[in-house]
């Protein structure tokens, strides 16, 4: 790309967007469990237009994409989700999130590291794979916890 500052100014633009978008369908009564389930899967599909689709359209998509369902405000969506889920534990459960946030992250660098030693030139397809597998499992993990909110919420 000519000007992959563009990626990062869509990519920016819509994760501002995001937050607002995201507290305006909390208000409206869409589940934080609802959009932590659904944002991961749009993620992997924003990913594998990257992954499939050798065009320069597909990037800009991709920035978009992952700017509006990955980076507009997952992590406090989940925060505010466990201080509801677990009123007595909210500062527990935040340390909790805050802590394993940090090592998703020191993690996947070092994955992605990994990743671009060993495949080379091949290393940006690896990365996009490795991130489509970790959107996979933060879709699953979402089914995990909107089942455990019906679960809190029906014992109450």
């Amino acid at each position: 790309m000519a000007q992959p500052s563009i990626l990062q100014s869509l990519y920016a633009i819509a994760a501002a967007v995001s937050v607002l978008v995201n507290s305006l369908l909390v208000k409206k009564g869409v589940k934080e469990s609802t959009i932590l389930i659904w944002y991961p899967i749009l993620s992997a599909v924003g990913l594998a237009f990257a992954l499939f689709i050798h065009q320069g359209w597909a990037l800009y998509l991709t920035s978009l994409m992952i700017g509006f369902f990955a980076a507009g405000g997952l992590f406090q969506l989940a925060s505010a989700l466990l201080a509801k889920t677990y009123p007595k534990l909210k500062a527990t459960a935040m340390a909790f999130a805050g802590f394993m946030s940090m090592l998703a992250n020191i993690s996947i660098l070092t994955f992605a590291s990994i990743i671009v030693q060993s495949a080379g030139a091949n290393g940006q397809q690896g990365i996009l794979i490795m991130n489509i597998v970790v959107c996979a499992l933060g879709a699953i993990l979402g089914l995990v916890v909107k089942k455990e909110e019906k679960e809190i919420m029906a014992a109450e």
